[in-house]
């Protein structure tokens, strides 16, 4: 299953469809694909991913039943998994490592991890985003509702159900493992600026509710100004690419635009030093 983030309307009552997985259990389309996660298969994976966005963009059922089996949690522990997985595998392929006993293999696994990585984040950004539009309208109709002396509650506790759904999805797994990819100059395992598009998106639409759990937490954004640093890297790189033939000029400029969107995010400052930028 699948949908762009809006066309929900046709998914919506598939979320809590009864499925039986094969060993037999009853369960829901949302609790069908949690559990498709597992599967030792990159293709099932990818796909139950993707049918969770359908399930649960834009979907209140899909949510709730998200919700209620920890599915947030289930998904920032795999999200953790191949972020972190693909970060290591980018470390270890720098040109002089020594630890290149099979690339072939090492870059189709690469590959894998990286491409459900960003999956995750994307379904995560998308989740956020939407919970920051819905606090926005529960916000407008509480303030409309007031103004005419009439009862809000409802949308008061929509206001906290919409909280709740940012805050799952702005934990420390999904708010410190943001990859941004080394350079092909000194590493065989990198990423394109397409995959390093959806890590900006994912920094800049959940930076305000990443921020709030950094000061919960007791932490600062970005720490040790490590991922500034690799933002930052990253943007000196872009700014030497060849335009016209390795990249859109006027995608470039996107790009840049996003980059130091999300290097204000995290703290950084884009003209500070990039020397450490580098896995």
């Amino acid at each position: 299953a699948g949908a762009a983030v809006r066309n929900v309307g046709e998914f919506r009552p598939w979320a809590a469809e009864a499925v039986v997985t094969d060993d037999g259990a009853v369960t829901d389309a949302v609790g069908a694909a949690l559990g498709a996660l597992a599967s030792e298969s990159a293709r099932v994976r990818e796909s139950a991913v993707f049918a969770l966005g359908s399930l649960v963009r834009y979907n209140d059922v899909g949510m709730e039943l998200l919700l209620a089996r920890e599915g947030a949690e289930t998904l920032e522990k795999y999200y953790e998994k191949y972020a972190s997985a693909a970060a290591e595998a980018m470390r270890r392929s720098k040109a002089d490592s020594g630890e290149n006993e099979s690339p072939e293999k090492e870059a189709a696994e690469f590959k894998a991890d990286l491409k459900i990585a960003l999956r995750l984040l994307s379904l995560s950004t998308d989740v956020v985003t939407m919970g920051e539009e819905c606090l926005a309208d529960a916000a407008a109709r509480i303030e409309e509702l007031e103004g005419e002396g009439a009862d809000a509650s409802g949308q008061t506790a929509r206001r906290i159900w919409c909280s709740k759904v940012i805050g799952v999805f702005s934990t420390e797994g999904w708010c410190s493992n943001f990859l941004v990819g080394p350079s092909p100059q000194t590493h065989r395992l990198t990423m394109s600026p397409a995959e390093q598009e959806k890590v900006l998106a994912g920094i800049i639409s959940t930076g305000g509710a990443c921020d709030r759990w950094h000061r919960v937490s007791g932490r600062q954004r970005d720490d040790d100004g490590e991922l500034a640093s690799q933002l930052t890297a990253l943007g000196k790189r872009w700014e030497r690419m060849d335009t016209g033939r390795s990249i859109d000029i006027e995608w470039l400029g996107d790009l840049m635009s996003m980059l130091y969107r999300a290097v204000e995010v995290v703290g950084g400052d884009y003209d500070g030093d990039s020397s450490d930028g580098e896995l």
